[in-house]
C-alpha cells in the first residue's frame, strides 16, 4: 500500500477486531508524538530560562 486511497480501502475491509486494534494503535501513536513534542518544548523552555545552555548535557 502506497497511497492514502489504498490505505482507506484496506481499512474499510478490516474485520471489526482488527479495526479496533488499528484505532488503538493510532491513538497511542498520536499520544506518543504529543508527548515527544511537549518534552522538547519543555526542554527548550528550561534551557532558555538557564541562559540558553542545554540541560541534557553533563558538563
Amino acid at each position: 500500500m502506497t497511497t492514502v486511497l489504498e490505505i482507506e480501502e484496506a481499512i474499510k475491509n478490516l474485520p471489526q477486531e482488527d479495526y479496533g486494534q488499528l484505532r488503538q494503535w493510532l491513538e497511542d501513536y498520536e499520544l506518543e508524538q504529543d508527548l515527544i513534542a511537549s518534552s522538547a518544548q519543555l526542554a527548550e523552555m528550561l534551557d532558555e530560562e538557564d541562559g540558553g545552555e542545554c540541560q541534557l548535557i553533563d558538563e
